[in-house]
């Protein structure tokens, strides 16, 4: 049998015909470039089918030509990519955007890819997110991965996405694979990275992405989609924190957390340690929204000033203080006095309206004021002493 007719037979019956022909024929570079061009069908899951690189020889799975063909018609076929072209992202790429989807639930695992490329691809973000796309084990290819990296391949991850995807909900019905499969992947990723990746989804990844994740753009350019962004979705406000430590105390950035504190009490949970360390602060957060007592570490629910500030605000938040202290229950009387002023230093009392107070609470309320002031001015103490209990 010669040449021509090989290629007859090609033409006539697909190029996967060649595999029935003489071993010799392999190793001709015209006609498997012929044959790669006339394939007809496949089953990837089928246990019979074989990626055709899988049956050529090894010179021949290095000819870039060939690998292109070969893993543009199936992307089981990079498997068997020479080591050569691993390192190659364009045939990658190309690999990975003709990959089929399926699922760990179906008979046969396809091979993907991502898993037979280099180390230095297999650590590309952005091709990690074509790839997670597309896999039946997308858990496999998040495994061990720190919030960062996590976060960056979901963002390569939701660009390969149709905008209607990004409602992931737990019981969401899926009309297609791809639907269903964009769900199935979702789930894989973190609590944390699914709520700030949903988040990004609400405002549209080109919006989101054309300021670079840049800090200063957003706060100088774009500042009410940062709050729109992390008010609604708290825990993206971790995205910022190596930005909020550059700018450690800066106005901007101070009046910016109060910002999505005023908005939600839930984006303290999520602002860097260092301002959580500072009284004046943490003060400032309480009468921008005194609901997020609840998020305030165990030190701040337990002073009696800081609870009392917030009740003062919002009387709902004393659920938030210290157990201690709503078994005392003496805080929301004090809050309720009619007119008294939110310094709670013991010359407010003097000001204040005192009558509804019945005697047990007067003593209660002096007793309070008495032992957390520094007050120095005994005609102060005299007066506030005769207005309670005399």
């Amino acid at each position: 049998m010669n040449k021509s007719e090989v290629m007859d037979i090609i033409s006539a019956k697909g190029g996967e015909a060649l595999f029935h022909l003489s071993k010799k024929f392999l190793k001709d570079r015209e006609i498997v470039i012929y044959a790669l061009k006339n394939l007809r069908f496949f089953n990837e899951q089928s246990y019979s089918y074989k990626p055709f690189l899988s049956l050529l020889p090894k010179d021949k799975r290095k000819d870039r030509e060939i690998v292109n063909l070969a893993v543009s018609f199936a992307a089981s076929n990079y498997k068997y990519v020479h080591k050569d072209l691993q390192d190659d992202k364009y045939i990658l790429v190309k690999a990975i955007n003709n990959q089929r989807i399926y699922f760990d639930d179906w008979d046969k695992p396809v091979e993907e890819p991502i898993f037979h490329t280099s180390l230095r691809l297999q650590k590309d973000e952005k091709i990690l997110g074509k790839a997670i796309y597309k896999s039946s084990r997308p858990s496999l290819l998040l495994k061990g991965m720190d919030h960062n990296k996590q976060l960056k391949v979901g963002m390569s991850y939701i660009k390969c996405l149709n905008s209607n995807y990004f409602s992931f909900g737990n019981n969401g019905h899926f009309s297609t694979v791809t639907a269903r499969n964009a769900h199935y992947v979702f789930n894989a990723f973190s609590d944390k990275i699914k709520l700030i990746l949903e988040g990004i989804g609400q405002i549209g990844i080109e919006q989101f992405e054309s300021l670079e994740l840049n800090f200063k753009k957003l706060i100088q350019n774009d500042k009410e989609t940062l709050i729109k962004l992390c008010s609604n979705f708290p825990e993206t406000t971790l995205m910022f924190q190596k930005d909020f430590y550059k700018k450690k105390f800066d106005k901007e950035t101070t009046e910016l957390l109060l910002a999505l504190i005023t908005i939600n009490p839930k984006c303290y949970k999520f602002i860097p340690l260092f301002y959580k360390k500072d009284e004046s602060f943490v003060m400032s957060c309480i009468e921008s929204n005194p609901m997020c007592l609840q998020y305030l570490a165990p030190k701040y629910k337990a002073d009696e000033f800081m609870v009392l500030k917030a009740i003062k605000l919002n009387p709902e938040s004393f659920k938030f203080a210290k157990k201690s202290i709503q078994k005392e229950n003496l805080l929301p009387t004090i809050a309720a006095i009619p007119n008294l002023k939110s310094n709670f230093v013991l010359n407010d009392i003097l000001d204040a309206d005192l009558s509804s107070l019945r005697p047990v609470e007067k003593i209660k309320v002096y007793e309070f004021f008495s032992n957390r002031t520094d007050e120095k001015d005994i005609f102060i103490l005299a007066k506030a002493k005769k207005r309670l209990l005399l």
